[in-house]
């Protein structure tokens, strides 16, 4: 789970609105806004669920099952899995200015690298859930 950064505050009515940081990746959930080094993305509620999955899985590889259970499992009329990919691509516009990117474990799922780490060092750390 993200851990809880400095609350933020609603300029209007001073409650307190929802901020995670972990691994130097602050969160806004309720503005979308991930915010890293200085840098700013913008996400949809969609793209910041996918995200979300990733940054909990940290080193580790994300499912697209389980990504997709997290974005679905509350609707009757789902998409096909597919639309994972279209979220995931997406977001690696989104985040490459901040230094972030997401690559593919094919046949299984997705595993977010921060700052150009090497991802074949962490295959071997991928959880199969």
């Amino acid at each position: 789970m993200l851990a809880r950064a400095e609350p933020s505050r609603c300029p209007c009515c001073r409650q307190e609105l929802p901020t995670f940081e972990k691994y130097g990746i602050t969160i806004r959930g309720d503005i979308g806004a991930v915010t890293r080094n200085g840098q700013r993305a913008t996400l949809t509620p969609a793209m910041l669920m996918v995200f979300e999955c990733l940054v909990d899985s940290y080193p580790k590889a994300a499912s697209t099952t389980g990504i997709f259970d997290v974005m679905y499992s509350d609707q009757d009329d789902q998409p096909r899995k597919h639309i994972v990919l279209v979220y995931i691509s997406h977001l690696r516009t989104r985040l490459g200015p901040l230094g972030m990117t997401i690559v593919n474990h094919f046949g299984f799922g997705y595993r977010l690298v921060i700052d150009g780490e090497k991802p074949a060092a962490a295959r071997s750390q991928s959880t199969r859930n």
